[in-house]
């Protein structure tokens, strides 16, 4: 064996007792889509997620209708700390839909909500909370399915604001939304009302007078107020966005195009405040304008994310199309879709079904963001309800996985110093025991 190669097996032997990785790295690579995450991802449809610190680290919480999350048995909620999938007690007895998060004094807990009557074995009404060991009910829960929560201080105190389809919430009247501050339910003035009676989205926004709650869905009226799809709360009572929009609002994100933050909107209306913005609109607190030329079908999710080519609003959904101005030629963008303020973008070739849940999530090998639904492939991989779209640290070859060829790359570049180390992961100009630690820490991932 050579001198070189000794050097190595001694190096292998000593990072993979610690495994220190730098602050900043290399990326040579453009942002791409990794496969199944925690093989073979989830086995059913995946209604949202969230980013939440349980005391043991951030990990990556999703709810939906899937019972096993890789190999594990996870009755519809589960967790990923980016390296392995594990359940949460025995879970739910039907769909979650909504996974949240809220602090009433005595430390951050996890909520879930959706269509379920039990959580870990326990009767809990379309609502239940979990405190890292156990389930338990929220309140005496809803009166029928939570979609969403949110939380926020209206001047009352912070409190977990929670919304559906509901008429009830701890048994007082509460229409499609309510206030939980840890101990009691409160209502928002009359709720909302009309149509389906459902409340989809909440977001926080400041429109120059103050933070105030947005919330969006299937409802015409808060109280007697005409709000369509659309309203604002400010701690005391309920107002209309413009006329609001002609159908229903599934997300709510704020997000800064270069113009100042502005309130966006998705869903699946194709007009708001009589401007017609097909499935996606922007709300700047005094009037509405479409994103660009819209997309070709419903909106179902945002996040926000830079993923290397500057920030953006990122869209999920049923769509396949975007369009940068009205009568501009399609973009082909396959349920996700990436715009800058100016122009849409695709992610690759996308997912071959919807998207539903987006969240940005650091597994460990860089900031990326986390794609769920119902797509069992997103670009050209097999990624079964859910997806990774960003850098790979570790990935010498650009082919979004970390493995022998990666590990070969470095072996051949070992000791190049200057500006061209093919093997230099993390970027301080030469190939060596560092560089060799972050390849062991990520080798496997995306294979």
């Amino acid at each position: 064996m050579s001198e070189r190669m000794h050097t190595l097996m001694a190096v292998l032997s000593a990072v993979t007792m610690s495994l220190a990785l730098p602050a900043a790295f290399a990326q040579p690579c453009e942002p791409t889509w990794s496969g199944s995450v925690g093989v073979p991802g989830l086995n059913d449809t995946v209604w949202n997620t969230v980013v939440f610190d349980d005391g043991t680290g951030l990990a990556l919480y999703g709810g939906g209708d899937f019972t096993l999350s890789g190999d594990v048995v996870a009755n519809r909620i589960a967790k990923w700390d980016g390296y392995a999938w594990s359940a949460l007690g025995t879970g739910m007895n039907d769909t979650v839909y909504a996974v949240g998060y809220f602090d009433a004094g005595t430390g951050p807990v996890l909520y879930a909500g959706g269509w379920f009557t039990e959580a870990g074995g326990v009767a809990a009404d379309y609502i239940a909370e979990w405190d890292g060991n156990t389930w338990s009910p929220v309140g005496g829960g809803t009166n029928n399915h939570v979609q969403r929560f949110l939380a926020f201080d209206d001047g009352t105190g912070s409190a977990l604001y929670v919304s559906g389809r509901f008429t009830q919430a701890g048994g007082l009247p509460a229409s499609g939304i309510a206030r939980w501050d840890g101990a009691t339910w409160s209502p928002l003035g009359e709720g909302l009302s009309g149509v389906d009676n459902s409340v989809e989205a909440l977001a926080i926004y400041d429109d120059g007078t103050g933070p105030a709650l947005y919330a969006g869905g299937y409802f015409t009226r808060a109280g007697v107020l005409e709000v369509n799809g659309i309203a604002r709360w400010d701690g005391s009572t309920w107002s209309a966005l413009g006329s609001g929009v002609d159908g229903g609002v599934w997300t709510l994100m704020v997000f800064d195009d270069g113009n100042g933050p502005a309130l966006y909107a998705g869903g699946d209306f194709q007009e708001a405040g009589g401007v017609a913005a097909d499935y996606i609109a922007r709300w700047d607190g005094n009037a509405w304008s479409a994103v660009g030329g819209g997309v070709s079908s419903a909106v179902a999710e945002f996040a926000v994310f830079d993923d290397g080519a500057g920030p953006g609003l990122f869209a999920g959904g049923w769509f396949h199309w975007a369009y940068d101005c009205d009568g501009c030629p399609p973009k082909l963008v396959n349920h996700i879709a990436k715009w800058d303020g100016n122009a849409w973008s695709a992610l690759g070739s996308g997912a071959d079904d919807g998207v539903y849940a987006l969240s940005v999530f650091d597994d460990g090998i860089g900031p990326a963001v986390y794609a769920a639904g119902w797509f069992d492939a997103a670009g050209d991989r097999p990624a079964h309800h859910i997806a990774r779209w960003g850098f790979v640290l570790g990935d010498l070859d650009c082919d979004a996985d970390v493995d022998h060829s990666d590990l070969g790359i470095l072996l051949s570049d070992w000791g190049c110093t200057g500006d061209d180390c093919p093997g230099d992961a993390d970027g301080d100009g030469d190939t060596d025991h560092a560089d060799l630690a972050i390849l062991l820490a990520h080798f496997g991932f995306g294979s």
